[in-house]
């Protein structure tokens, strides 16, 4: 009898189960990732992950940085799930959202944050060697390039001589990202008068909206003397080149007024001192009317340097 009575708790229970017993309840469209309220890298590109919707929809990606993507098809989330690859993230401290939608309204959307980058500046001068004092036209002034990876709201460009004071105190506000330049022309800050000789440590200090601070430096040496002309320009120049190859080989700019004559180098002293790298020289190049013997040439004009000589 006992057997019996389980036998029939048995058959009723599995009745039941086939007439009306609740099926578990599968989860609706989801996005998997990135999870709600987290925090990214900077220049993420996901994986954004949905899970669980045939048929046409849309995702899309915006950020309050201005970052905005977005992709639409009928295919999204149809295989269980999708990942999908996006464009990097550069909105450095952005809040973003991910939203999954259809034309009958929003199946899921995440928030998140992506994490500060911080700024970075670098700084080169061109060209690192410069003769301000001579004022004749050839490297008179150098050009300080500073760039940033981010704006920077606040600025500050040093220039001070090693073991020196301070030349140069510059303030720049709110420069946006990339590449900046200042000339220097050799003088100190605020005045006409000119920067003694040496070498110099050129610093450049950025912040930014979030207050991270960077900085980079570079060198710079100025000269009083005019350009060296090395050895191997001089013996470079030969007898009947013309003005503008001259011009070329020596760096030098200007019109000495002789229309196409040729040239011709007449004097150079050798650098005779115990520092050959600073020794003072002479290039005199004699231009002539062309076309005519050596004996009856008329000298019309001549061009001479002076310099720290070296090779």
């Amino acid at each position: 009898m006992r057997n019996l009575s389980l036998l029939g708790i048995a058959c009723g229970l599995a009745l039941a189960s086939s007439l009306g017993s609740p099926a578990v309840a599968s989860p609706g469209p989801a996005i998997l990732s990135p999870a709600d309220g987290s925090l990214v890298p900077f220049g993420y590109t996901g994986p954004i992950v949905i899970d669980g919707q045939p048929g046409y929809s849309q995702l899309s990606v915006t950020c309050d940085g201005g970052y905005d993507w977005h992709i639409a098809g009928t295919g999204l989330g149809s295989d269980g799930w999708d990942e999908l690859t996006i464009p990097p993230i550069h909105d450095s401290g952005a809040s973003c959202q991910v939203t999954w939608e259809t034309d009958d309204g929003i199946l899921d959307s995440q928030s998140f944050a992506v994490e500060v980058d911080p700024i970075s500046v670098s700084v080169t001068a061109s060209p690192s060697t410069f003769y301000p004092i001579e004022r004749d036209g050839y490297r008179d002034t150098t050009r300080i390039r500073f760039r940033f990876t981010h704006a920077a709201n606040h600025v500050s460009l040093t220039i001070k001589r090693i073991g020196g004071p301070r030349v140069v105190e510059r303030t720049f506000h709110d420069l946006e990202a990339g590449t900046h330049s200042y000339r220097w022309d050799g003088t100190l800050g605020g005045t006409t008068r000119a920067a003694a000789p040496g070498q110099y440590k050129v610093m450049v200090d950025a912040v930014d909206e979030h207050d991270n601070a960077a900085r980079d430096r570079t060198f710079l040496a100025l000269r009083a003397g005019p350009r060296c002309v090395t050895r191997s320009e001089f013996r470079s120049v030969y007898r009947g080149m013309v003005k503008r190859r001259v011009h070329q080989i020596f760096g030098t700019t200007g019109t000495w007024g002789d229309g196409a004559a040729g040239g011709y180098t007449r004097l150079y002293k050798q650098c005779r001192t115990p520092d050959p790298g600073h020794a003072v020289c002479q290039v005199v190049v004699e231009y002539w009317t062309p076309n005519v013997p050596d004996s009856t040439r008329a000298i019309l004009g001549s061009k001479s340097w002076n310099g720290f000589c070296s090779d």
